[in-house]
């Protein structure tokens, strides 16, 4: 596939704008932020909240998952290019520490039939060895640091980022200025561009004009008139903290599954996440907790053993009846799911029993589109979008800055014409928000 890439291409000054208002503070509104105050522009951020990353961008950890199909289409090609990208971003501003962003390796295992096909077909293909590996559940189980029941692939790159601090590290710029805070109740278009207004916390009114606009806001976006069409679907996602445990401590890698489960960091391991259409509800939910838990005891029960403070020699799997010591007799798994989903919480896994307190959560609303494939380009004269990116915003948002940085400033773009096509509003829109998968 030709790509016209190019990062030494520079628009002459007259054809920069020189402001710009981004509404929305998550990943995909400070990436575009970032893109836009390296091109000179000077940028107005926009967060009703009064800090940045308080919605899908805010969870405690967020885990750099590239899930690479294997079929030759584009919304494939653009999570592989989507992935080098963020990579690249984020060894700039977000390094390596342990901290905030952790290159601990990542694990997607072959745990089911579709999986293994998947992993299979791209096994048919040469990739680089620092991209991706192929291994073995023995091998897998050396990289994770705990017995793994299955095969897959190795990312040597992957691992996981602090997600509020890389809004915080994207957005570390003197071009930047940060309305927090305020809400944007109108957007219209001015004299000389573009005119956000509304109240603040305080419940002032404000109002700020630039030259551009950016809707970076998600499916909020719906109520700014030139978006009132576009298929933006809400989907809650929840995620589970547990404790670190004396065992679990032997996790070096994120290992997915359908779900994952990353490294403790600060004596804390994530897992995750749920999928929800038609609820935006951001309440914990223990039933959620048991969804998380059941899926990794699905792909991984030798970790979730791992994590039961109670018992980490298997006392409580022959006193108990641990559900996650029984035999699924297609793979000989110890996992028994329908009878994890029907033990309570405070039946079986210690953490929840007696430790409930100690079991905590979020949960947040994505968004996500039609075809997979994120909004990101002009809307209208001078108004852009950075719109969908679902479950990959970590990883996409990134790259959709730099598309509408280079539309705005007349430069080569970073990905080749097939792809910008995919992810163009007005043709997505002029189809009915069908993409194409």
């Amino acid at each position: 596939m030709a790509s016209a890439h190019s990062s030494d291409f520079n628009a002459t000054s007259e054809t920069i704008p020189r402001t710009a208002l981004i509404i929305g503070g998550g990943i995909a509104g400070c990436a575009a932020a970032y893109a836009l105050a390296q091109r000179g522009i000077a940028v107005t951020l926009i967060e009703r909240a009064p800090q940045l990353a308080s919605g899908a961008s805010g969870n405690s950890r967020g885990i750099l998952h590239a899930r690479f199909g294997a079929g030759d289409n584009l919304l494939h090609h653009f999570v592989r290019e989507a992935y080098v990208h963020a990579l690249k971003l984020l060894d700039k501003v977000l390094p390596v520490d342990n901290v905030m962003r952790g290159e601990c390796g990542l694990l997607q295992l072959a745990c089911k039939p579709v999986e293994e096909k998947r992993i299979a077909r791209l096994a048919e293909k040469e990739w680089p060895e620092h991209l991706l590996q192929f291994v073995d559940a023995a091998q897998a189980g050396e990289l994770a640091g705990i017995e793994m029941q299955y095969g897959g692939l190795w990312f040597p790159s992957g691992g996981w980022v602090v997600p509020p601090e890389l809004c915080v590290a994207l957005v570390r710029d003197a071009l930047i200025s940060q309305r927090l805070g305020y809400e944007v109740a109108t957007l219209e278009q001015s004299a000389t561009g573009w005119c956000a207004s509304g109240l603040d916390v305080q419940g002032k009114a404000w109002s700020e004009e630039a030259e551009l606009a950016l809707v970076c806001c998600a499916h909020e976006a719906k109520k700014f008139a030139p978006f009132a069409h576009f298929p933006l679907i809400p989907v809650r996602g929840q995620i589970t903290e547990l404790l670190e445990t004396g065992a679990s401590q032997a996790l070096r890698a994120v290992v997915c599954g359908d779900g994952y489960c990353a490294p403790a960091v600060n004596g804390v391991h994530v897992t995750g996440a749920t999928h929800a259409f038609d609820d935006e509800s951001t309440e914990v939910r223990e039933a959620d907790h048991v969804e998380n838990l059941t899926k990794l005891a699905e792909y991984a029960p030798a970790l979730l053993q791992s994590l039961n403070p109670c018992d980490t020699a298997g006392r409580h799997s022959r006193e108990s009846g641990n559900p996650a010591k029984k035999t699924s007799p297609r793979s000989g798994q110890s996992v028994d799911s329908d009878a994890l989903r029907a033990d309570s919480l405070t039946n079986w896994i210690p953490a929840f029993a007696g430790m409930t307190q100690e079991v905590t959560g979020r949960a947040s609303i994505r968004c996500s589109a039609p075809g997979s494939m994120p909004f990101v380009g002009e809307v209208q004269a001078g108004l852009y979008c950075s719109l969908a990116h679902g479950t990959r915003g970590l990883l996409t948002a990134g790259i959709a800055g730099e598309v509408i940085a280079a539309q705005i400033c007349g430069e080569l773009p970073p990905l080749p014409t097939e792809i910008l096509a995919e992810l163009n509003p007005l043709s997505r829109i002029r189809n009915k928000g069908k993409g194409r998968t």
